[in-house]
């Protein structure tokens, strides 16, 4: 198993968990790996896994990737190395099997973030075109009938970091840290409501989506998959 470490001044560091065979970099939302920088394309660079192992490919971005310190347009990635996209400085960790938590996302479920091993790089990016092409709002079935959850009630983000719900109401971008999003504006909120959470939409222009649909108000069920702004997350709790 391997991972990707993202290092931005100023900020922690982050985990993404390298699950498939191509995992696109990105400021657009639809990236695997949401990169909020205006110096990064909307669909940057990929990093994906050959037979050789790991490498890094340039996606014709306007600003250029860097590996090391120069410039490159396809290389292999390995541990030790330092990728430059943007403001973000991405390095690779191989881990042994049995060891880390394993990444939960919403492609978990919804198959939404190319959790499927082995699926060609090419059909990766003519999937996410195609996407892009559609009508905003994308119908997605949530799961079939999660089972009951008996956790605490909590969100687990793309990057595998869990932000328990407690309280009564936990605020987008203070409590909840979220991308993406306006300062100075709501970018919504978790509510406690009769037992379970409810989601609701802050500033207008801040997108609030459960299982691909826009909402203003919705009460999450175990397994819903949540947008706010440039983040996703899955829900788990009654």
């Amino acid at each position: 198993m391997a991972r990707v470490l993202i290092e931005e001044e100023g900020a922690p560091v982050r985990y993404y968990r390298l699950v498939t065979d191509g995992v696109v970099l990105g400021r657009a939302d639809t990236a695997d790996l949401v990169l909020p920088d205006t110096d990064v394309s909307r669909k940057h660079a990929i990093i994906e896994r050959r037979s050789e192992g790991w490498f890094i490919r340039d996606n014709g971005s306007a600003n250029g990737t860097q590996l090391n310190g120069a410039p490159v347009t396809e290389a292999p990635f390995g541990p030790g190395d330092a990728v430059v996209v943007g403001k973000f400085t991405l390095r690779l960790e191989l881990e042994d099997e049995g060891e880390g938590a394993e990444y939960m996302g919403p492609s978990d479920h919804l198959g939404d973030d190319l959790t499927s091993p082995a699926i060609p790089v090419s059909e990766i990016l003519a999937a996410q075109q195609a996407a892009a092409a559609s009508p905003p709002g994308p119908s997605v079935s949530p799961p079939s009938e999660p089972a009951p959850s008996t956790e605490a009630p909590h969100l687990l983000g793309t990057d595998g970091v869990r932000y328990d719900l407690s309280g009564r109401v936990l605020a987008f971008g203070r409590d909840i840290p979220v991308t993406g999003t306006f300062p100075f504006f709501s970018a919504g909120e978790m509510r406690a409501a009769d037992g379970g959470w409810v989601v609701k939409q802050g500033f207008m222009l801040t997108p609030v989506e459960v299982n691909g649909k826009n909402v203003s108000t919705r009460r999450l069920v175990a397994g819903d998959q949540l947008r706010v702004g440039g983040t996703r997350f899955t829900y788990h709790g009654p």
